[in-house]
Formats: structure tokens, sequence, C-alpha cells
């Protein structure tokens, strides 16, 4: 499952391609919403990702970046400071784009959502802790996206949220977003946070350095791509890291 790899150059401001859908009404447009509530319909849409290039159109940004691995039992990382083709960018928000410079890969995405992602190595198997340090610039959402299916973006994320201050758990299904669980947390614009995604089984794990944390078991879906999404917003990562998770 997932998109195929394809090599990636370095990141400019792309404007994607179109794709019909909505957010859910738990997290569309402001309102508010819980575990449980509706969400809206929408289709998926097209954008599974297409390969990267430096021109303006035609397939995703270019990639993210490189960087030295972490420490023990670090499966990938990556600073955002030179083009790393293991990363593949969304083309079903037209207003999406996604820009490398200055060590950090600045990714705006409106009603559709911007999405980014890798393809896990199998000997990763499918438990793994996604640490991503970013910031909200402006706007609503990011968060970190694991199990994903990138043709549909079905998938479950851990996410902050600035007009609700809060850490979210949620869903995605057919690129709509549903939250599942949420903690109070503070989310200011312009400040860094790292934000965590532990999956192991059936349950995952939701945490912000120092702050908040949300849990659910039963998580349906059972493999699938690792990265990054933005919801209304302009977000700034500065890291990610994949880790092998122990039970």
């Amino acid at each position: 499952m997932g998109a195929s790899a394809a090599g990636v150059g370095v990141a400019v401001c792309l404007l994607l391609a179109a794709a019909g859908c909505s957010n859910s009404s738990a997290d569309a447009g402001g309102t508010g919403g819980s575990a449980g509530s509706g969400g809206a319909g929408g289709s998926a849409g097209g954008g599974a990702g297409g390969s990267a290039g430096t021109s303006a159109t035609g397939g995703t940004a270019g990639s993210a970046s490189g960087g030295a691995a972490g420490g023990a039992g670090v499966l990938f990382h990556d600073d955002f400071d030179v083009a790393n083709p293991a990363w593949h960018f969304d083309t079903g928000d037209p207003t999406a784009t996604y820009d490398l410079a200055a060590g950090g890969l600045t990714v705006k995405g409106g009603s559709l959502q911007a999405f980014g992602w890798i393809e896990p190595d199998p000997s990763w198997g499918d438990d793994v802790e996604v640490v991503a340090r970013y910031r909200i610039e402006t706007g609503l959402v990011g968060g970190v996206v694991v199990r994903g299916e990138p043709t549909t973006w079905d998938a479950v994320n851990c996410n902050l949220r600035d007009d609700y201050e809060q850490l979210r758990l949620a869903e995605h299904t057919a690129r709509t977003y549903l939250t599942l669980d949420s903690a109070a947390s503070t989310v200011d614009l312009g400040v860094d946070y790292a934000v965590r995604a532990r999956i192991v089984g059936d349950t995952l794990d939701c945490s912000e350095a120092g702050g908040a944390t949300v849990s659910r078991s039963s998580i349906q879906r059972t493999s699938g791509v690792i990265g990054f999404f933005v919801y209304q917003g302009s977000v700034r990562f500065d890291s990610f890291e994949v880790k092998k998770a122990s039970n």
C-alpha cells in the first residue's frame, strides 16, 4: 500500500493540483467537535502524490531534506537541511505548498490539507514511534500521520490545534478527519513543539513533550505510510524522526 517512491529534488513553493473533499464536522471550518461526531462527506479526490520536481507545475514539491540519524533505534531522521528523496508530497489540495529553506520545511495547507509522507521499509515493522518538531506559524492544525494510505488518505494522526488549544488524536477517512480524543494543551503560534505519535498493535498514543497525552485503543489500521499533515494553516517542520517502538 502507499504511493510508489519517486526521485525528489530541491523543494520550492509548489501549487498543487485540485481535488474535491471536505473536512469532518468535527474539525472543518473552525467548528467544534468531539469523538464520535459525524464527519462530513467528501470524496478522496485526486492527488495521491506525484514525483517531485523543481518546477512549479506537475507533481509534488521537491523533497524535504536529509539529516544524520539520531541515537539507537532510529530508523529515519530528517533535519530538513538538504534534499531527501525519501519524501513524497500530496497533490490533492490546490492551495498546498512545500518550501524547503533555511533548515526547515514550511508546509501550507487549505481545507483539503497538505500531506507529506515516507514509505517505511518492511524491516521496520508496523509498531513505530514518530516525533516531529514543528511550529504552527499561522492558521489551525499541524500533525503527525501514521499507518496512512496516501491514495485515499485513510490514516490515524496526532495533531495540535491552535484555535482550540488542544492535542488531538484523530482518524482520517477519505481525506476527512474525525477527532477521536483530545486533551487541553497550550498551543501558541510561532512556538516550537515536539509531537509524538507512538503506535503499537492497535493502540495509538499521542503526546506533546512536557505537555498533554491522549491514547486510543482498537485502532483498525494495521500498516501504512508515515508522515505529516497541515490543515488550514502554515506549519514549519524543523525535524522528523522515526524509531522502532517496543511493547
